[in-house]
């Protein structure tokens, strides 16, 4: 028997079960059924990213999207230097987003405190748009965040991205610019420390003192508290200071 049944509309029944020899049974029992749609889904969660159809049309690359994948793609060969990496989270998207940003990049978003940092909503729908044609492992979104789904751009879409931004001086300093800055710190939690602590500083009053910091990033949140000790900030801060990224 299903798990669950249940109908939409007047002619189109879901399924869910648990045994293998379920589905041929209801796929029998449906198709002598007039009129009847019948959609059999097996327990095993969604698809792979890379197999789910996309009929969107092919968002063009912009300045500020050949930017984020060539941004992406960079990070990632950094990356894979130091471990075995299959991609690259939507975690540490949105912290390179965040410091383009920061260094001068004109993409128009707007952060916010978010459990993992600074986090923009519309850089969400940026992937959602770019998923499928410039680069996949978004999904349907039904990963949770701290699972780190690997998200690669594809090698035809970095080409391109490399030749808009060939035109693009100031924009391919400020990726060296960015690169340099998280150097050493290319995994998920050590680019939300460094954001986290960035966006921190900025905070009325702004400051640059690692024990205030350090205190702002505690009671941002107890995973915070539990996760960047006072020496992790003090790490950060010292990155952001060098690099002039601090108040003061």
């Amino acid at each position: 028997m299903p798990d669950a049944a249940g109908r939409r509309g007047r002619d189109i029944w879901i399924f869910h079960f648990t045994h293998a020899k379920v589905r041929p049974l209801i796929e029998q029992a449906c198709s002598r059924m007039a009129n009847v749609r019948a959609l059999v889904f097996p327990p095993e969660g969604a698809p792979p990213p890379e197999s789910m159809p996309n009929a969107t049309s092919r968002p063009p690359l912009t300045p500020h999207r050949a930017l984020l994948l060539t941004t992406v793609s960079r990070y990632l060969e950094r990356a894979r230097l130091q471990e075995v990496r299959e991609g690259i989270s939507e975690l540490e998207i949105q912290k390179l987003a965040y410091f383009l940003q920061v260094l001068g990049a004109q993409l128009r978003l707007r952060f916010v405190r978010g459990t993992y940092g600074p986090y923009a909503p519309a850089m969400s729908r940026t992937l959602d748009a770019l998923e499928g044609h410039h680069l996949t492992g978004i999904g349907d979104r039904s990963s949770r965040v701290t699972e780190f789904a690997p998200i690669n751009p594809l090698p035809a879409s970095v080409r391109r991205a490399e030749q808009v931004l060939a035109g693009q001086p100031a924009e391919l300093h400020r990726l060296e610019l960015l690169l340099d800055l998280v150097a050493g710190f290319e995994t998920p939690y050590s680019l939300e420390l460094l954001a986290t602590v960035h966006f921190a500083a900025g905070h009325e009053p702004e400051t640059a003192d690692p024990e205030v910091l350090a205190e702002r990033v505690a009671g941002w949140s107890l995973r915070k508290a539990r996760m960047f000790t006072a020496r992790h900030v003090a790490v950060a801060a010292g990155r952001l200071a060098e690099r002039r990224l601090l108040p003061g």
